[in-house]
């Protein structure tokens, strides 16, 4: 993972601009991550989903954001921290979805072996591929219904929906 303020400051040095370096690339950083938090929403049909599983669940989130104290910081506005028994951001842990380090960690966290959990996500690559490489069943969100491409191991469920997630886990 590439932090935030330090994708910042490539494009600073990049641009020729040295002087106040890593003060400029700092604050373009958090002015950055403060409106991109400001346009997050979160519906209310997934906080009462994320609800609902986390009586059911202990629940894990993993988290392709380079810049954790944002990530935390949205996690937290939207009433999911208590949610989440483990919260693995990529940018405190150092490694991206797909690598399944990244899975590993949230495992361990969880107290769960691989083979007993799911992951939950919307890219094939980074959430399904990863979840696989982990040994993890994967539900791929697939909300546009784009077709499964050629070669790609398919997820053991895919869905529309976040809502349609308790049909698949079946009775908790």
């Amino acid at each position: 993972e590439v932090p935030s303020s330090e994708r910042f400051r490539r494009v600073l040095v990049r641009l020729g601009i040295t002087q106040g370096l890593e003060e400029k690339a700092a604050r373009l950083s958090v002015t950055h991550m403060r409106h991109l938090a400001q346009a997050t929403e979160l519906p209310p049909e997934h906080l009462a989903l994320l609800r609902s599983l986390a009586d059911r669940y202990r629940l894990g989130l993993v988290s392709n954001f380079d810049h954790g104290p944002t990530a935390r910081a949205m996690i937290a506005r939207h009433g999911l921290s208590e949610l989440f028994a483990s919260i693995v951001i990529s940018d405190g842990f150092g490694r991206r979805k797909p690598h399944p380090a990244i899975f590993a960690e949230a495992l361990s966290q969880l107290g769960v072996n691989a083979a007993d959990a799911v992951f939950v996500g919307d890219s094939l690559a980074d959430d399904v591929g990863g979840a696989h490489a982990a040994g993890m069943d994967a539900v791929w969100l697939n909300a546009d219904g784009v077709p499964l491409p050629e070669g790609f191991a398919a997820p053991r469920y895919t869905i529309r929906r976040l809502v349609e997630l308790p049909q698949v886990l079946g009775p908790g």
